[in-house]
């Protein structure tokens, strides 16, 4: 047990972990590429899987902050991608529509690459960000993101003030608005799903 431990930790630090096909997420998984496993229902083995489990998902998490600034650069770069990023969708690009993805991007860098993109990618960032917080089968996923949103609402409201009675800041404040909007609809997801106190 020891040395099997040993060996998914040499996994995640050689970074070959979050490559794996291998899935032990699923309650249900027996067996590999058609094959049983022998002894699955052994202590050790559950215990083995459990941590294999853990240790994924944590080399997953630790690849974030990366994968953030390059989700972060698809404003510029391809808005749209960035769109299909974060919402739920048929498309391949949809990786991150359960993830808290946008807890890892500083709110100011959101902001500062917000406003200096095109006026096409900031109406397609404005939708995004409607979409991913609307649907109610999501949200419990994104919790972590209520404070991001709090806090790129409260960037963004700055630069609105600044550009009191321009164009720009009416179009920013849609966006300032849709934050806040998501930032209540997990507010309001956690209050309904929170289990009560009876105290």
């Amino acid at each position: 047990m020891q040395q099997a431990r040993v060996n998914v930790d040499t996994l995640r630090q050689s970074g070959d972990l979050v490559k794996s096909t291998f899935d032990p997420s699923t309650s249900t998984i027996d067996g590999y590429d058609g094959l049983g496993f022998q002894g699955a229902e052994l202590q050790e083995f559950r215990e083995l899987k459990g941590y294999l489990k853990q240790q994924r998902q944590e080399a997953i998490e630790d690849t974030y902050p990366v994968e953030a600034i390059a989700l972060l650069n698809l404003v510029y770069d391809d808005p749209e991608k960035f769109a299909r990023c974060l919402n739920f969708s048929n498309h391949s690009d949809n990786r991150f529509h359960s993830v808290p993805i946008l807890a890892y991007v500083d709110p100011e860098t959101f902001v500062g690459t917000l406003t200096a993109a095109a006026v096409s990618a900031q109406w397609t960032v404005l939708g995004a960000i409607r979409e991913r917080y609307a649907h109610e089968f999501s949200l419990g996923d994104l919790i972590a993101e209520s404070n991001w949103l709090r806090q790129a609402a409260e960037a963004l409201a700055r630069v609105v003030a600044e550009r009191k009675g321009k164009l720009s800041g009416d179009r920013l404040l849609y966006i300032v608005e849709a934050l806040e909007e998501g930032a209540k609809r997990l507010s309001d997801f956690l209050a309904r799903t929170s289990p009560v106190d009876p105290a």
